[in-house]
């Protein structure tokens, strides 16, 4: 009885971590990491970060808070970076932009798996390539209104992601951008996307999809969606590309807004047996 109890508390103590809360501003970019406490690296779960921050200071957040969770960096600003920070040889990164392989890193092959919600920042105007990739704990994301692009496989395997809302500023959603999110069925596009590119949303859970009146083209970014069962082009559609919707088995209704209906190449619906 005594090892039992003894063997239940310890689990306890473990996956049930408590709340550590952590605000602080960064007053010289790249600075995060010293002005954190080794205590404080191995107990914050919940960090607030003002100020100006780069590459450095998101790798401090990826490799060496241990626990983080819950991230605000609404008031934070990135600032440009060259040299070796969040991968093994030297890159330049872009200010504004939530860098590249910010919580996916690329040498080891993992993600930040503990974190479950991030506040972009406010003066954010695009993320970057692998910049949560295989972050299977988050749940939803705001895309805020200052980012203009998405970068390739961004979201890629997050597969706990459920919710995705887009700011009017998107314009550009890469290849692969929410690929293998798996339980993805709710999301909102700004009305400005002018291009979603290959396998955007292959592998996502979503019912429905409305394209805005932004868009001329559907690529294939909504390929084996298993769950897809209506699509809605606006008049502005005038093209389907081959593979469009590819093994989207449920896909039954497609209405166009246009009263040309859009030309749709050889395969755009490959192996979608009922679509109307």
């Amino acid at each position: 009885m005594k090892t039992t109890f003894l063997l239940l508390f310890l689990s306890i103590s473990i996956l049930g971590k408590s709340q550590v809360l952590k605000e602080i501003n960064v007053e010289i970019a790249g600075s995060l990491s010293t002005s954190l406490t080794e205590s404080e690296k191995s107990t914050v779960t919940d960090l607030t970060v003002t100020g100006t921050i780069n590459a450095l200071d998101i790798k401090c957040m990826r490799d060496q808070i241990t626990y983080l969770t819950n991230i605000d960096l609404n008031d934070a600003n990135i600032a440009a970076f060259d040299g070796i920070a969040l991968s093994s040889v030297s890159y330049s990164y872009p200010a504004n932009e939530m860098p590249r392989l910010s919580f996916y890193n690329g040498t080891a092959g993992k993600a930040k798996t503990t974190l479950v919600s991030i506040i972009l920042p406010n003066s954010l105007t695009s993320i970057g390539e692998y910049a949560f990739r295989l972050c299977e704990n988050i749940k939803s994301i705001y895309i805020g209104n200052s980012i203009t692009n998405i970068g390739r496989e961004a979201f890629e395997g997050c597969s706990g992601l459920t919710t995705v809302t887009m700011g009017p500023s998107v314009t550009t959603i890469q290849r692969d951008a929410f690929h293998y999110c798996y339980a993805l069925k709710n999301i909102t596009f700004s009305e400005n996307i002018t291009y979603i590119g290959e396998d955007a949303f292959t592998h996502s859970a979503v019912d429905k999809v409305v394209f805005p009146n932004s868009m001329t083209t559907v690529n294939n970014s909504f390929r084996q969606c298993d769950y897809l069962k209506e699509v809605t082009l606006p008049a502005s559609v005038t093209n389907i590309t081959n593979w469009a919707f590819q093994y989207c088995y449920g896909l039954n209704t497609i209405f166009s807004l246009n009263t040309t209906p859009p030309v749709c190449e050889a395969y755009s619906f490959y192996l979608v047996p009922n679509v109307t």
